[in-house]
């Protein structure tokens, strides 16, 4: 049987949380699961848990692993103690799928629930996105008004330090250091390339003597 790695509860919004969700990892991404047995009590059927959800995945061809993770849970107390218990996380589409085949005002119900969970998850995510498109504009936009600061992102790339950069543009290693400073708090990438530092110096000796010729 395949495993989700249940990794945390979701918090739920201000209304009332109808069907429990958790963080798991279901096709290798993190994603909002759903514990069927919890989604089948809530819906009410009549049919016993083991016999529906069977019954669900074979009529509708749900894929194992892509949109849920069969997963053993402990044995049932008692004397002799008994068969494990056999739970399955679903991803929220199979939760809402679930729901809707149900037709019925639970199965609508938890259907427009779901609904309104993944859109909870993506909210912020398209808020980052907006984000990040907008900061990478603004970048951009610095980097053509300041050409200097693209050189000194290329040359560290290269594993220089600010006084080889420096040579470089014309500017004093202490403004070179201001420089990157400041572009680190504006969220630009000034980071060292693992690439090896004789390159980068040799890169330095020759635009040297590119300059001097000039």
């Amino acid at each position: 049987m395949s495993q989700s790695t249940v990794m945390q509860h979701i918090r739920p919004s201000q209304a009332t949380q109808l069907i429990p969700t958790f963080t798991g990892t279901l096709n290798n991404q993190p994603q909002p699961l759903v514990n069927a047995r919890d989604l089948h009590e809530f819906l009410g059927v009549g049919k016993d848990f083991a016999t529906w959800i069977k019954q669900r995945i074979a009529d509708y061809d749900f894929i194992e692993g892509v949109e849920f993770s069969p997963i053993l849970g402990k044995t049932s107390k008692g004397l002799f103690g008994g068969r494990p218990k056999t739970e399955y996380h679903l991803s929220l589409d199979m939760a809402k799928e679930l729901s809707m085949v149900e037709r019925n005002d639970k199965g609508r119900q938890a259907r427009r629930y779901f609904i309104a969970c993944e859109k909870q998850q993506t909210q912020p995510i398209i808020q980052v996105l907006k984000l990040t498109q907008q900061n990478e504009a603004l970048q951009q936009e610095l980097l053509k008004s300041r050409p200097q600061w693209a050189d000194i992102i290329r040359y560290k790339q290269l594993q220089l330090t600010s006084t080889e950069i420096g040579k470089l543009i014309n500017r004093s290693s202490s403004t070179v250091t201001a420089y990157i400073r400041t572009m680190k708090k504006l969220g630009f990438n000034v980071a060292n390339n693992p690439q090896p530092k004789q390159l980068a110096l040799a890169l330095v000796h020759a635009q040297a003597l590119e300059n001097k010729a000039v």
